[in-house]
């Protein structure tokens, strides 16, 4: 399958471009379901590949997009972040424009944990990063006068 990229038809098929995932990891139901047109950043998708391969080639493990029961994934369609976030909140996000995944350890271990994935984020030099209880978010939006937003870091008080 051919994707189109924030700045258009990108001759890279999805496997040249994210060989760790699937289709329906990074793309949500709704988009698949209906074959929608929906951009994924160049820069987000290659940075969350060499992440993975970073993540992977310390821990042994991969990691997880599609976690759960949970429909987050990481391109979403306007529905699904409603469905999200819910009516009444903002219907734009970097999930949307194609530059956010939520993310976790395909298995956690000793000291790779959720918040080894967050800190070892801040440090690949993601735009944003927040921490959940089973998840992390990381996006490739702008740095904001250069610097990187993050939140969440003390979740569970870990």
């Amino acid at each position: 399958m051919n994707i189109y990229l924030a700045d258009g038809p990108s001759e890279e098929s999805f496997d040249d471009i994210l060989p760790s995932f699937t289709l329906g990891e990074i793309y949500s139901p709704e988009i698949l379901a209906k074959k929608m047109f929906f951009t994924l950043d160049a820069l987000a998708a290659l940075k969350l590949q060499r992440f993975r391969d970073h993540i992977h080639r310390i821990t042994g493990e991969g990691l997880l997009i599609n976690h759960g029961k949970l429909t987050r994934r990481g391109v979403r369609s306007i529905a699904d972040q409603t469905a999200i976030a819910g009516k009444k909140a903002e219907t734009w996000s970097a999930h949307v424009a194609g530059k956010a995944f939520d993310i976790s350890l395909t298995r956690e271990a000793g000291k790779y944990t959720n918040a080894y994935l967050y800190n070892a984020a801040k440090d690949h030099g993601w735009g944003a990063v927040g921490r959940y209880q089973t998840f992390i978010h990381v996006d490739n939006r702008d740095l904001w006068g250069g610097k990187q937003i993050t939140w969440g870091e003390n979740v569970n008080g870990k």
